[in-house]
C-alpha cells in the first residue's frame, strides 16, 4: 500500500490504529503468528517470552541482552 490515503481510508473502519495492527495480525495466515496472537489475547505472557526467546536463539540472538537493553530506554 503506498498511496498514504488508502491506509487512512482503511483506518476509518476502525476505532484507533491499535485495533488496525491487531486485525492485520490476526489476518495472518501463519500458524505461528496466530498461536502468538491467542497467547497474547488470553494472557499467557509466559507463552509469549517463550516464543520470543526460541525465535531469538534460532537467530543466535541474546534476549536477556537485548530485552535489557530495549527497557533502559524507558529510564
Amino acid at each position: 500500500m503506498n498511496n498514504p490515503m488508502q491506509f487512512m481510508n482503511m483506518l476509518k473502519g476502525f476505532k484507533s490504529p491499535k485495533d488496525a495492527v491487531i486485525s492485520m495480525i490476526k489476518s495472518n495466515n501463519n500458524p505461528m503468528i496466530k498461536n502468538l496472537v491467542e497467547m497474547a489475547e488470553n494472557g499467557n505472557s509466559k507463552g509469549v517470552e517463550e516464543f520470543a526467546r526460541n525465535l531469538y536463539a534460532q537467530q543466535g540472538r541474546n534476549f536477556d541482552k537485548e530485552f535489557g537493553e530495549f527497557m533502559n530506554n524507558f529510564k
